[in-house]
């Protein structure tokens, strides 16, 4: 599981990438059409205030500050929840979505469910 930390409003992931939580103006999962990994190629775009907001023709969104890709967008998630009360619950139906989907074309999931990721993160994501 990737590390996130939250401190005095700026969550951050192991990876480098920080952000603070009031900043945060909308989140988009992108789940990828690739169906040999659950969630490898899976992006969440994240937009901050002032960011232009756009699809472009390929439906991917414009304008994001940054994204995040594969396990780390739960952890993730999960700080954005509690840090800022963003209600992630439709990303978290998108995600279990594409699970089922995945777990139906392949005879066994590989990894932990999403349900276990989340409760994971829930104990791991310290955020005051």
């Amino acid at each position: 599981m990737v590390s996130v930390s939250f401190d005095k409003g700026i969550i951050a992931v192991e990876n480098g990438f920080s952000v603070e939580a009031s900043e945060i103006r909308d989140l988009l999962y992108f789940p990828s059409p690739n169906s040999e990994h659950i969630w490898k190629d899976d992006a969440l775009f994240i937009y901050l205030r002032g960011d232009a907001f756009s699809r472009g023709e390929d439906a991917l969104p414009s304008g994001w500050s940054h994204a995040i890709w594969g396990e780390a967008m739960i952890p993730f998630l999960i700080a954005v929840r509690k840090a800022s009360g963003y209600d992630i619950s439709g990303i978290i139906s998108r995600m279990e979505e594409k699970e089922r989907l995945f777990s139906s074309m392949h005879c066994a999931h590989v990894g932990k469910s999403l349900a276990e990721l989340v409760s994971d993160a829930e104990s791991s994501v310290g955020v005051p």
